[in-house]
């Protein structure tokens, strides 16, 4: 990707621009400061976004397959039904991030050499939910997310308990 086409979509971001729908399909866009950016319902498949900060980043829906963001800052992002499908996320700070119906978050994350930080701290509670290496609760039954306060996995449905 030319300079240029970065320029010009950094330039879109700093302005407020809402690119919802955009495909960003292959771009390098490594160490961008995309901070606040309203991205929903974006292609970034393949995308490089290595280092770059995302940080309060409207992600919804948007559809992250194959990306790198390997160190990228997440902090905050609303990363609702968000498709990680392949997505690097070796050393991403994710806390405070929404992840409410992620689909296909590598179970890998918060594992020992691919830490993504979280800033929940939630123990598994009883019945069909565990504690992750990430402090996320997951399903029993799909591994799936289930968010702090809720009573059901946000990708199978499944019920579960609430944490104490």
């Amino acid at each position: 990707m030319s300079s240029t086409v970065r320029d010009k979509i950094l330039k879109s971001i700093r302005g407020g621009e809402d690119l919802a729908g955009q495909n960003f399909s292959g771009v390098n866009l490594s160490e961008a400061n995309l901070d606040g950016a309203k991205l929903t319902a974006t292609d970034w498949t393949k995308a490089n976004l290595r280092e770059a900060s995302l940080r309060f980043a409207i992600l919804t829906n948007a559809d992250l397959s194959g990306a790198d963001l390997s160190n990228a800052n997440l902090f905050g992002a609303d990363m609702r039904f968000v498709n990680f499908q392949g997505t690097v996320l070796t050393g991403a700070d994710m806390a405070g991030a929404d992840l409410l119906g992620a689909k296909n978050l590598p179970r890998d994350v918060g594992s020992d050499g691919s830490r993504a930080k979280t800033s929940h701290g939630i123990s598994g509670g009883e019945g069909e939910e565990k504690a992750s290496f990430d402090g996320q609760r997951r399903c029993l039954g799909c591994e799936g997310y289930v968010a702090e306060e809720a009573n059901f996995c946000q990708e199978c449905g499944m019920r579960v308990s609430k944490s104490p």
